[in-house]
This record gives structure tokens, C-alpha cells and sequence, in this order.
């Protein structure tokens, strides 16, 4: 043992143990400092400040895009109830038209058949008259002289028989075609008096007459047949006009309503694109319409609109119009309205996550949000904008919902004017941060019976009065 030596261990140890000393001292005062400022709220704090930082960008982009929307879903509004008006007038104007359409139709079907058989009738009358001229001439010269008598023939007159033979024969042969000819028009004249087209008086004892006078009074009357039938063409190309016309104004109104359902669409969709929801980038709705809605829509567009043309479309593209409207036009108070219900028949949800789209359910938590950002959406698109409202929303089962989303659950709902109700099981400090004012229903004894379920320990309500009157009377 060499006292030298134990010294100098000594005192190297006991510069270890002061150095180390020192170092437990520094982390000490580290320690204190650290625990001096409390260092939960300060997470607390940072957390806030970040999840303030998140909704003041989320508001940023919201109003840039909330004002022109909003305007465009006024117009659409707007131009939905012009459509809606201006359908219900073509509408009724339409049915009126077409009954019109249908008695013209068949009335000028019926006068253009016997046109026709008049016309032939009129024809052969003109060709027997001519024939029967001629042969009055021919008979006139024939028998003239003999008639007179033989003393007044020239003393050179000779008489062939066998000539004036063949001569009678043919004058009888073309009287003969005369009265087929005679007999063809005077049947075709009596169809035409029996079907109450004209009423000819000099049939009316079964007799044709077709002297001068008598034939004249009956082409007279035949004439102003065709005349009205002129008139009645005229008519009915007036009315195909006007309803091209009506069936034109249709065309447009439906186009314009799947253009206005089209924009609704988008509008909501550009409302709720800013909203962040647990792991989903964004998510749109698609409103799905009626099957023949759509390819009523489709047809309109490779058909150009007949305007005031007096030429009709295809019977087939009347009959799908007019079966459409009687679908789906419901009349109230004797106004007819397009039955949105009808043609709106479906809402997808399409949800984009990592880049990718695609419509399977989500998680209970996720659906649950989803519904109450568009549902708030939709409310406030329901309410003019002169008008300020105060609702509450209850939301049951809001624990199931990623505490991430709270913050954007709260702002969505109060910016469009709604107070939230959130209910949970389980008392979470996450959600009464995120809501602010909470009850615990567990405080409050009932002394007549259990109303309260037993799991239910929690209530929620952001900026209540009553419920901070409650608090502060529990207090």
C-alpha cells in the first residue's frame, strides 16, 4: 500500500463524482425549466395552432370558390323555375294541338280520297262532254239536210247508204261510251253527295242532266269543293307549324333541365371539394337520372328542333315526347311541374384516395361525416340568401368519427348557419375541445326513473347558452 498512489486515486474519483455532479445538475435545471412550462399545454397549444392554421387555409379556399357558386346556383335555380313555367305552357298547348292534329289528320285523309276519286269523276265528265260535242256537230251536219227533206237536196246529191250506215254506227258506238262515261261521273258525283261533301240538287231525282246550264251549276259546285280543300291544307300546315313550334319549345326546356341538373351538381361539388375527411383527398356526389330521361336527352341532341316548319318529325319521336311528359309531368292545382323526383332516381358518392376513384362504402365514421357536410350544404342552398337560420344537427355516435375530422365537421356545419348536437358514448376530450361546451349526463341523478341509457355518459353542443347556464348552476 503506497499512500501516494491512494491519494491520487482519490482525487481523480472525486473529479469524476464532480464532474458528473455537474452534468446531473445541468440536466436538473433542463428538467425543471421544461416541467416549469407545462409541457402538455404547450402540445396542446401547437396542436391548436395547427388545427387553426389548417381551417383559416380550408376558409381561404372555401370563399374563393363559395361566391360565384353561389351565384350560379341562384341562376340555376332561377332558370329551372323559368323551364318549369315555361314547360307547363308548351305542355298544355301541346295536348291541344294534338288533338287538333289528330281530327285534321284523319278529316284531310278522308277529303284527299275522295279528291282523288272526284278528280277522275271530273276528268271523264270533261273528256264525255268534249266527245259529246263533237258528236252533236257530226249528228247536226249529218241530218240537217235529210231532216229538212229530200226537195232540199241538190239534184247532184248522192246519197251512199252504205256510208251513212257506218256513220250511224259510230255516232252509236260514241254515244254509247258517252253514257258509260255519264253513267262513271254520275256514280262518282252520288258518293260524293251520299258522304255529305257536296250537295248537288240536280242528282236528287236520279237523273244526270248535262246540259249547258246544269253542268256549269255542278262544276261550280265542285270547284268550291276544291277550293275548301285548298283551305283546309292551308289550315292544317298551319297547325303542323304550330306545333313544331311547341314541340321546338319542349326540346329546348328539357335541355336546359338537364343542364340545370348538370350545374347543380357541379356546384356542390365545388362546396364540399376544400373539405379534408380522415384519409380521402375529396369526394363528389354524381346525381344519377331516369334511364329514358337520359336518352330522351341523348335523342334531343342528334335531332335538330323542327322550329316553325310545316314538315313533321317521325311519329315515333312524337309518340316517346308525348309519353315522357304523361310520365313525368305531375299536375297540381291544374299546373303541370316536371317530377324531380322521378327523374332524379339515384346520388353516388364517388371518393378519391391516393390518386384513385373509386364507390365502394366507406367506414361508418367516414359515411357519417360525409352526410353531415352535404347535408348542411343542402340546407343552405335551400334558404334564400336575405334569410338567417339557426338549426341544430344531432349526431349520434360521434365517436365514431377520426378526431382528425372534427375540426372540419364543426366548421362546415356552423358556417352554414346550423348549431351542432354531438352525442358519444364515452366522454373524449379530443371532441369537447374541438366542439368547446360539454355535459356529462352522468352528474344529473333521476329520482322518478331511468331515462338516460347507461352507456350514454356525454353530451355535446358548441357555444349552448342554456347548457353553460347548466354548468354553471352544477357548479
Amino acid at each position: 500500500y503506497c499512500p501516494a498512489d491512494a491519494a491520487s486515486t482519490a482525487q481523480a474519483q472525486l473529479a469524476a463524482l464532480r464532474k458528473e455532479r455537474g452534468n446531473l445538475d445541468g440536466e436538473i435545471q433542463s428538467a425543471s425549466k421544461f416541467l416549469g412550462s407545462s409541457a402538455a399545454d404547450r402540445l396542446e397549444q401547437v396542436a391548436q395552432l395547427e388545427d387553426e392554421i389548417k381551417e383559416i387555409e380550408g376558409d381561404i379556399s372555401v370563399l374563393r370558390a363559395g361566391e360565384p357558386l353561389k351565384q350560379q346556383g341562384e341562376d340555376d335555380a332561377r332558370l329551372v323555375a323559368e323551364g318549369e313555367d315555361e314547360l307547363e305552357k308548351a305542355e298544355s298547348a301541346l295536348t291541344h294541338i294534338n288533338t287538333q292534329f289528330t281530327s285534321s289528320k284523319g278529316a284531310l285523309e278522308k277529303v284527299d280520297a275522295e279528291v282523288f276519286r272526284l278528280q277522275e269523276g271530273m276528268e271523264k265528265a270533261v273528256a264525255a262532254t268534249r266527245d259529246l260535242k263533237r258528236i252533236a256537230t257530226q249528228s247536226s251536219q249529218l241530218l240537217r239536210e235529210p231532216l229538212e227533206g229530200p226537195s232540199q237536196l241538190p239534184p247532184d246529191t248522192d246519197v251512199d247508204p252504205m256510208a251513212l250506215h257506218k256513220e250511224t254506227e259510230a255516232i252509236s258506238t260514241d254515244v254509247s261510251e258517252l253514257m258509260q262515261l255519264r253513267d262513271g261521273a254520275y256514280q262518282y258525283a252520288r258518293r260524293l253527295s251520299d258522304a255529305e261533301i257536296s250537295n248537288t240538287e240536280s242528282l236528287s231525282d236520279g237523273t244526270v242532266k248535262l246540259g249547258t246550264k246544269e253542268y256549269d251549276d255542278i262544276y261550280r259546285i265542285y270547284a268550291g269543293e276544291f277550293d275548301n280543300i285548298d283551305g283546309l291544307d292551308k289550315k292544317l300546315r298551319q297547325a303542323v307549324a304550330a306545333h313544331n313550334h311547341t314541340t321546338s319549345t319542349q326540346m329546348k326546356i328539357i335541355q336546359k333541365m338537364e343542364s340545370a341538373v348538370k350545374s347543380f351538381g357541379d356546384a356542390i361539388n365545388a362546396e364540399v371539394a376544400g373539405v379534408k375527411i380522415s384519409d380521402l383527398d375529396s369526394f363528389q356526389v354524381k346525381l344519377v337520372t331516369e334511364d329514358r330521361f337520359s336518352a330522351l336527352c341523348r335523342d334531343l341532341k342528334k335531332q335538330d328542333a323542327p322550329t316553325a316548319s310545316d314538315t313533321m318529325l317521325s311519329e315515333d319521336f312524337y309518340n316517346g315526347l308525348q309519353s315522357f311528359c304523361t310520365e313525368f309531368l305531375a299536375t297540381r292545382a291544374g299546373q303541370a311541374r316536371m317530377d324531380m323526383t322521378k327523374i332524379i332516381k339515384d346520388v353516388e358518392f364517388i371518393y378519391q384516395k391516393n390518386g384513385l376513384s373509386e364507390k365502394k362504402p366507406q367506414s361508418d365514421g367516414t359515411t357519417s361525416m360525409v352526410n353531415a357536410i352535404l347535408l348542411s350544404v343542402l340546407m343552405r342552398r335551400m334558404t334564400p340568401s336575405d334569410v338567417k337560420i339557426r338549426m341544430p344537427i344531432m349526431f349520434d355516435e360521434a365517436g365514431t368519427i377520426d378526431h382528425n375530422n372534427f375540426p372540419a365537421l364543426v366548421k362546415s356545419v356552423e358556417e352554414h348557419g346550423y348549431a351542432l348536437f354531438a352525442a358519444a358514448p364515452n366522454l373524449s376530450m379530443v371532441m369537447a375541445r374541438d366542439i368547446g361546451v360539454h355535459h356529462n349526463l352522468s352528474l344529473f341523478l333521476l329520482t322518478d326513473q331511468d331515462l338516460i341509457a347507461p352507456e350514454c355518459e356525454a353530451i355535446y353542443r358548441d357555444n349552448a347558452d342554456i347548457m353553460k347556464r347548466l354548468i354553471a348552476v352544477e357548479g
